[in-house]
């Protein structure tokens, strides 16, 4: 059975809860299903006047109860998705003015006097890049928590320019974290 999450309709708790608090319980809904070697889960953050929602896999995977061999191997789905994610983002054409603008306000959040501000440990390792309407960030943690912790305020920090992600976080041999992120302005991008 595929594996999925999403967060309660406006009905339900989230009703007038800011959009950042949403977002936060989002990603760490996600990086709990992640670190739990269930399959990657991709986060869906929605723009003003959406819900946002924890979305299945690009490649989704299925688990057989009857026939337990034939279950995906969680690391070779999270390097699927990564592989797919990563396709789409080449293929966009870049636009070199947005591209600069949003990858200074990427950038900007894991400044050493912003996360320090905010209690967050800062990366082992960072790139990111821009093209027309998505950005590609790529980050690797020391630290399970402050991985956690740095991904979902970055969330939030991004959510008003590019209000929708995907996140694949994946735990590296030497105990650390690395965060493949894709954030977009653009849903059918993802």
């Amino acid at each position: 059975m595929p594996l999925s999450l999403s967060l309660p309709t406006p009905r339900a708790p989230t009703r007038g809860m800011p959009l950042s608090t949403v977002l936060a319980l989002a990603a760490m809904a996600a990086l709990a299903l992640a670190a739990a070697a269930t399959g990657a889960h991709l986060l869906r953050s929605a723009g003003d006047g959406e819900r946002a929602v924890a979305a299945t896999p690009i490649v989704t995977p299925i688990i057989s109860a009857s026939h337990p061999a034939e279950a995906p191997d969680p690391r070779a789905q999270v390097e699927a998705n990564i592989a797919i994610l990563d396709a789409r983002y080449a293929a966009e054409p870049i636009d070199a003015a947005w591209a600069t603008r949003h990858e200074a306000h990427v950038r900007d959040f894991f400044a050493s006097h912003r996360l320090a501000a905010q209690g967050l440990a800062g990366p082992a390792s960072l790139e990111t890049s821009c093209h027309s309407e998505t950005c590609r960030v790529s980050v690797r943690f020391l630290d399970p928590l402050a991985a956690e912790l740095a991904t979902q305020h970055l969330a939030m920090h991004v959510a008003p320019r590019l209000p929708y992600a995907a996140v694949l976080p994946r735990a590296l041999g030497d105990g650390s974290i690395q965060v493949e992120a894709w954030y977009s302005s653009n849903r059918a991008t993802l």
